[in-house]
């Protein structure tokens, strides 16, 4: 299970707000693109969007399509409880993560962030171009382009371990506004993931979608070894 969820936070990664003017609660259906080499072999499993909803008190993401979907599950905090679990739905059950699966979480804060001179418009929101620098101990750079709307800003739910485990790393500085676009580059696989955001619905959530379903059996969030 934590490697599936893992592998979210990656695939989610460049996703950051920090500023803007009005509060975004609702859901956002981002488009998902990958490219590379290998694509053929992993189209299978990729997921045809990613789908984030925001309320005051919770924060949920999950994939719609490809295997990813049903590996993944939703992907819920819980802001009023300060809980993190995955949903499976066909399992009807809620794992619950504690601290230690929390622990060294990327919290978003890139190295560097450079403001590019591009600027364009998604769903009718103008758009700044950031380039994200994060370097890691041995200096080596990993580069992510997000593109972000001022209009809007994401509650902030959660501590920021929380976040970033969802993949909505929430309070990076220099990347100013609400996510609309991202690139992403994994140079171990060679692969490019793009995620657009091509649906913005501004219907308020209840608390109720982010607290586990009456009837679903909790459980603790287990980590698999690799071996």
């Amino acid at each position: 299970m934590k490697k599936i969820a893992l592998l979210a936070t990656f695939l989610l990664a460049g996703f950051w707000t920090l500023t803007a003017q009005q509060d975004f609660y609702g859901t956002v259906d981002y488009q998902f693109e990958m490219e590379g080499p290998n694509v053929d072999m992993v189209a299978f499993m990729m997921p045809e969007k990613m789908v984030v909803q925001y309320g005051k008190k919770g924060m949920k993401m999950f994939f719609v399509g490809g295997m990813m979907a049903d590996m993944m599950g939703q992907i819920v905090l819980n802001g009023k409880t300060n809980q993190i679990f995955q949903l499976k739905t066909d399992e009807q059950t809620a794992y619950i993560m504690g601290p230690e699966d929390l622990e060294g979480q990327n919290a978003g804060e890139p190295d560097e962030v450079v403001k590019e001179l591009e600027v364009i418009k998604i769903q009718g929101y103008l758009c700044q171009k950031y380039k994200a620098i994060t370097r890691d101990e041995e200096g080596n750079e990993s580069v992510q382009y997000i593109w972000t709307t001022e209009a809007l800003r994401a509650p902030e739910v959660g501590s920021p371990e929380m976040r970033a485990m969802t993949g909505m790393n929430i309070g990076a500085k220099g990347v100013p506004g609400f996510p609309m676009k991202s690139q992403t580059y994994e140079p171990n696989s060679d692969m490019t993931i793009t995620l657009t955001a091509t649906n913005l619905d501004f219907t308020k959530l209840k608390n109720k979608d982010f607290q586990v379903p009456k009837g679903y059996a909790v459980e603790e969030f287990v980590i698999e070894d690799s071996e």
